[in-house]
């Protein structure tokens, strides 16, 4: 990992829109080169200049298109993940779904989290296929669904 302070995915010195630790949304190795275009668009981890944890869609690949952004061009298709400037996102008439475990904090500042909750991903599974809930209140953060209740018994 490029920064002592990533973990697994996890970065623990950025926060996500939950105020938990930021959570990867790509993998930057898998994901072709925006030149240019990486400031509006962003693999890995979002950050404050692209804080939308977003899913590609071919509506807002398109939308990108006209604005001057082909992000087909660098070989990105529906169904992939970027984060996205907020800016981008919130111009859009079909907005993408969006990661808010991998949303940058600093998203809040020109979107409410009312409002990037009605585009949250709800076929997220994470990189563990477990999903992921907010916890509901602050305290307890989110919450993995392992699909199984209780713990199995040790062997004798």
């Amino acid at each position: 990992m490029s920064n002592k302070n990533e973990q697994g995915g996890i970065d623990v010195t950025q926060k996500n829109v939950y105020d938990k630790p930021l959570l990867q949304h790509s993998n930057p190795k898998s994901m072709p080169s925006l030149g240019k275009d990486e400031k509006f668009f962003k693999a890995g981890f979002c950050n404050d200049q692209a804080p939308i944890a977003a899913i590609m869609t071919d509506g807002f690949l398109d939308f990108s298109a006209t604005k001057g952004v082909d992000l087909r061009k660098h070989g990105l298709q529906s169904g992939q993940r970027l984060c996205v400037e907020s800016t981008r996102w919130n111009e859009a008439n079909e907005k993408p779904e969006v990661n808010l475990a991998s949303t940058h904090h600093s998203a809040l500042d020109n979107i409410s989290l009312v409002d990037l909750k009605k585009y949250a991903d709800t076929s997220d599974t994470g990189s563990d296929n477990k999903r992921v809930h907010d916890g509901g209140d602050s305290k307890s953060g989110p919450v993995r669904d392992s699909g199984s209740i209780g713990g199995k018994e040790p062997k004798a």
